[in-house]
């Protein structure tokens, strides 16, 4: 998926890289979660989730039109659109094995470890809230952070490229090249000083999961691409929870000669 939606932006257009990432972060946890593919569904249940995500920080006034009215009205709608869902599951139509598949199954555990329909709703809606805003903006301070750093991009694009060399064409990426991705692995934790992934006992359960994401968003781009940032405005969005620049931080392509096309497992 990844492969493809970077391919499309070879046509030398710029483009917001913090949308694209939300973009493409949304739908793999819809479909890693509860294994949601349908593009219809999928614009959807963005959208409303862009509106309960704007609504966190809008001052508590139910009334038509503002970001915290709007934000609840989509959370009723996810709401409906999971409860739909979950009852399709438990009366055994839908059999995926997935993450909501897993929390189902504590339907068979003693009951004061059993979780109700909204427990399992609440846990998914965090999830995506959580994880896709934080490590699309990682993503996007790491793109900037390797604009400004060019010696540490090229480093970083020579790993890359060897370990791409290095696989049979069409291979998968596997966790054994992101172990071996030392400079990479180094480098990249430093753009997380701008995202609150906590510390110590409170530090956020998907850092590491965010890290590897990262690893591989950034396999695929310095892999396969040399790009510009097109708006270097520091500039930060004044309504987020979480530093973002304020211009999506856009960049436009160039793709590599070098390296081949992997996809990761």
């Amino acid at each position: 998926m990844l492969c493809e939606r970077l391919k499309k932006k070879e046509d030398g257009k710029s483009f917001a890289l913090l949308d694209f990432n939300m973009k493409i972060f949304f739908d793999a946890m819809c479909d890693m979660l509860m294994s949601i593919t349908d593009d219809s569904l999928l614009k959807q249940l963005e959208k409303d989730f862009t509106a309960v995500s704007d609504s966190m920080i809008s001052l508590p006034f139910m009334i038509p039109g503002t970001r915290y009215y709007n934000g609840i009205k989509a959370c009723d709608r996810i709401i409906q659109t999971f409860g739909g869902m979950i009852g399709r599951r438990r009366r055994g139509e839908e059999p995926p094995e997935d993450f909501l598949q897993s929390m189902l199954q504590r339907d068979s555990y003693p009951d004061n470890e059993k979780l109700d329909d909204l427990e399992i709703m609440d846990n998914i809606l965090a999830l995506i809230i959580g994880g896709q805003s934080t490590t699309a903006a990682a993503i996007m301070w790491s793109v900037k952070f390797l604009d400004e750093n060019r010696a540490v991009q090229d480093r970083l694009r020579e790993e890359q490229l060897s370990i791409t060399r290095n696989k049979p064409d069409g291979a998968l990426l596997t966790l054994q090249d992101l172990d071996s991705m030392a400079f990479g692995s180094k480098e990249m934790p430093k753009p997380f000083t701008y995202i609150p992934f906590g510390s110590g006992p409170r530090t956020c359960l998907g850092n590491n999961m965010a890290k590897v994401t990262m690893l591989v968003f950034l396999h695929r781009l310095t892999g396969g691409y040399k790009w510009t940032v097109d708006d270097l405005d520091p500039s930060l969005e004044r309504k987020s929870p979480i530093p973002r620049l304020r211009s999506g931080c856009p960049i436009t392509l160039t793709a590599l000669n070098d390296g081949k096309n992997t996809e990761t497992s």
